[in-house]
Parts: C-alpha cells; sequence; structure tokens
C-alpha cells in the first residue's frame, strides 16, 4: 500500500459530491454522510495547508498566483460583520468589484452579515422599484441626513456601488421609464425639502443617482450595500436571507468554495433561475447592463476552469439545453418527440438566434412559435417575471 506525506497526497474531491440528493437520503445515511464530509474537508484544508506552507497567509499565495487588487471590507457599517480572513473585495477592471474567497470555504460558511436601509413592504420581485419607492427613499433620506456615524459609512457605501461613474448613471436615469419620469423625480426630489436634507452633498442630482444605484443593487428587503459587492451566477455558490433577529443579510455558501474563487450571488428570482440562457441573458442585461458569461451560460467554458471533469460539464450543458426543448406540436402520436432551438448561445449576446431545429422524429419544423410558448410557460402565474 504506497503512502504518502502531507503534502504529497493527492487531492480526492469526489467527497464534495453527494452520492445521492440528500432529501432522499434517510436519517442514517444523512448522519453518516455529514460525518463522512466533516472528516474529509479536514482532510482537505490540512493538506492544502501542507501544500502551501511556504505562504504565510492564503491571501497572500492568492495575490502570488494572480494579478487582482485586493481590498478588505474595512469601515464596516455598525453592526455589519465580515468574514475578512476568507474572503477579500477584488478590484477586477474597468472599475469592478468582486468578492474572492482567500482560503478553502465549507458549504454553509456566513460570509457576510450587512447593514442597510430595510423596506417596510417588500418587493415581489427583489430589483424592482414598486409602489413602496417613495417611502423607501423617504427613509433613506431620513438616515443619512442624520449625519451620525452610521450616516457617514453609508454615503460612502452608496457612492462605491455600481455603476461609479456620475455619467453612466444619469445616462441609465434619462432611458429609464420610471427613473426619468417627471413625476416620479419631482415627487424624489421633494423628500430633500420634507426631511430638511438638503446640503453641499445631499442634492437633486445626487438622490437621483442614488436611485439608479438602489435600482441596480437592491434585495427584496431593502438596499445593502456590502453584500451588494457579490456579483451574479447563474450557478451561484452563495445564498442571501434576511435575518429578522439581526435586522441583517446574510450571505453564506451553499457549495465547498476553493481559494481563488469568486463568490457569486443569484440576481434572479426563482422561477427566473430556470429559464433558458437567452432569457436570464436579456433580463440581467436589461436590467444591470452587462452580459452574463457564466458557468451556466457560456458554452465553450471549460472543464478545468469550473474544476470539475468533462463528463460532468457535459451533463450540465445538456440538462441546460433540455431546459429549451419544447415538445414537437407536429408529432401529434409520439409524446416524447422534442425540438431543441438553433441558438446554442455562442454568439455571446441577448439577441438569440432564431428559429428551431427540425424534428428528429418527424423531420419536420414547427409552424407555431415554441420561442413565444416557451417564454409564455415560464412567465405563467409569476408575478415577478418581466
Amino acid at each position: 500500500m504506497t503512502s504518502f506525506t502531507a503534502s504529497e497526497k493527492p487531492l480526492n474531491l469526489d467527497w464534495q459530491h453527494t452520492p445521492q440528493p440528500l432529501h432522499s437520503m434517510t436519517l442514517s445515511q444523512l448522519t453518516s454522510y455529514a460525518a463522512l464530509a466533516k472528516q474529509s474537508w479536514s482532510e482537505y484544508k490540512a493538506v492544502l495547508y501542507q501544500q502551501n506552507h511556504h505562504s504565510s497567509t492564503s491571501s497572500s499565495s492568492l495575490r502570488h498566483k494572480t494579478t487582482f487588487s485586493y481590498t478588505s471590507a474595512t469601515n464596516l457599517l455598525p453592526g455589519e460583520s465580515w468574514l475578512s480572513d476568507s474572503i477579500q473585495v477584488v478590484n477586477i477592471a474597468d472599475n469592478n468589484q468582486g468578492v474572492f474567497a482567500t482560503s478553502h470555504l465549507s458549504l454553509g460558511t456566513v460570509l457576510v452579515r450587512s447593514k442597510g436601509v430595510t423596506r417596510d413592504t417588500p418587493s415581489s420581485y427583489p430589483h424592482v422599484l414598486g409602489i413602496d419607492t417613495i417611502d423607501f427613499y423617504t427613509e433613506l433620506v431620513a438616515i443619512v441626513a442624520n449625519g451620525d456615524n452610521f450616516a457617514t459609512k453609508l454615503l460612502e457605501r452608496i457612492e462605491q456601488l455600481c455603476p461609479t461613474s456620475k455619467e453612466e448613471c444619469d445616462q441609465i436615469a434619462a432611458a429609464d421609464p420610471l427613473l426619468g419620469d417627471t413625476e416620479f423625480q419631482g415627487n424624489l426630489f421633494a423628500i430633500l425639502d420634507q426631511k430638511g436634507a438638503r446640503s453641499e452633498l445631499i442634492t437633486n442630482e445626487w438622490l437621483l443617482r442614488c436611485a439608479v444605484k438602489c435600482d441596480r443593487n437592491c434585495f427584496f428587503e431593502g438596499l445593502f450595500p456590502t453584500a451588494a459587492k457579490f456579483n451574479h451566477s447563474c450557478h451561484p455558490n452563495c445564498v442571501t436571507y434576511f435575518d429578522n433577529n439581526t435586522q441583517t443579510m446574510v450571505v453564506r455558501t451553499i457549495s465547498y468554495v476553493s481559494a481563488g474563487s469568486e463568490l457569486n450571488i443569484l440576481y434572479l428570482g426563482e422561477r427566473q433561475m430556470y429559464m433558458p440562457t437567452d432569457q436570464r441573458r436579456s433580463i440581467l442585461h436589461k436590467k444591470y447592463g452587462f452580459i452574463c458569461n457564466c458557468s451556466r451560460c457560456d458554452p465553450l467554458i471549460k472543464a478545468s476552469k469550473l474544476g470539475i471533469s468533462k463528463l460532468t460539464l457535459l451533463k450540465r450543458q445538456r440538462s441546460e439545453r433540455l431546459l429549451e426543448a419544447m415538445k414537437c406540436p407536429m408529432c401529434e402520436k409520439n409524446e416524447t418527440s422534442i425540438c431543441i432551438p438553433v441558438d446554442d448561445h455562442r454568439n455571446n449576446g441577448v439577441a438569440p438566434l432564431a428559429g428551431w431545429h427540425v424534428c428528429a422524429t418527424c423531420g419536420k419544423k414547427s409552424e407555431i412559435n415554441l420561442d413565444n410558448v416557451l417564454i409564455g410557460k415560464y412567465k405563467s402565474d409569476d408575478p415577478r417575471s418581466l
């Protein structure tokens, strides 16, 4: 039997993947799996520590391997917590930031408890300004006009939110049907007079740019600037939820995350995350101005980049394509016949290629617009659909 030292022992990542869905396990199976995963995780970290013993810290090792610029989450809002030893804010490019792991994180690790401005009546969709908009901005203005330590730091956090450019904020506001509406802007600016908040810093222009930032960064329950630093992925490794006891937005991992990996959350609603790639991209581009190229959206992504096998990636991509499959309306007698759309998302855009492949069973093209049927299925009975 071959033996290894800690630094020579090969890493076995099979324990990261459950042998079967957790909900289908019996209590004894779940207990056994949890014990095995805990032991394997400890061994995994020990091996990695030995392999990186030459580095003084995990973060310094990570800096050595990348050209990113790292900054810690200093100047936290009162009441916030940040796992600063294990995650760092990264300046990537073009004023964009993200949050990366500087050490290996286990499943369920709480990364952030973010403070902010909560909504009294949460919107039905996380990033849509609803009927509670003016009430929300009234509360926001009241907080920043208070001038205390929380207000000062909140102002700093808001300035750091994307989009950071004043020119870009103004362009977005002018093009948006709600933010550019004269009546909305009049009601928005009136808040400053009602609260006596006007100053050299808090002006009409500042509040409108703030509205753009809030529109891009709000959660269901309100604005939490620190939690908003996490970028989106359609296959996220983190989840967000609001803790009523601490009045904080909590970000925690939902998978094992290796050092150097970006930590992502989901910007879409639950129903929207199961939409086809071109529909998810369209929603994200319309709302946030970016084209998603996450591990689900990019058909050319390499398995090595994701740290998974080629077979696992192939299965994921096949499952993604099946989200777009529609029953062939021309095959009346064959219930299993399906049609696949022509667009395979290699065009890296939000406008999908039109058309569907012929049915593999009958060899005919559908006379019905399957795109409209597919979108309708995902939007049906969903108040959050766009």
